[in-house]
């Protein structure tokens, strides 16, 4: 299983859990750049507060994972272990707010599915600002 085809099948389930998301990190580099391997799946989740009450029953049901309120507060990332590929569930990105991400948001088809990705704008923004943080020039 490829990581798009992997993708599809979490996107799939978040949004039949009505969980606001976006794609980020190394598949969405992977969607515009092309030439970019990843051996997980990042995912922005959308912070208000209808959206992360869905995503922390989504959690315990289908992970057996509870997570506190305070965790998703401190912007935490949640890891879980999946095969073939983990998960990185982020509350938040550096160098982007949540609010620019879900506003301008692109549809990449995967296996015929709409799925949402970070603007290759804003994903460029995110990485720039990883790569200051970091000291990467």
């Amino acid at each position: 299983m490829t990581i798009l085809n992997f993708t599809n099948q979490v996107t799939r389930i978040l949004e039949n859990n009505k969980i606001q998301y976006a794609v980020v990190g190394g598949c969405a580099k992977l969607i515009y750049h092309k030439n970019v391997s990843t051996s997980d799946l990042d995912i922005l989740i959308d912070n208000s507060t209808n959206n992360i009450t869905r995503f922390l029953h989504f959690m315990e049901k289908h992970f057996k994972t509870k997570i506190t309120l305070s965790k998703i507060r401190n912007y935490d990332v949640v890891k879980v272990k999946a095969t073939p590929y983990s998960l990185d569930f982020h509350f938040n990105l550096d160098g982007v707010s949540n609010k620019n991400i879900f506003e301008h948001l692109h549809l990449h088809l995967i296996e015929h599915n709409p799925v949402q990705f970070i603007s290759e704008k804003n994903l460029l923004k995110n990485l720039n600002k990883v790569a200051n943080k970091n000291g990467i020039h």
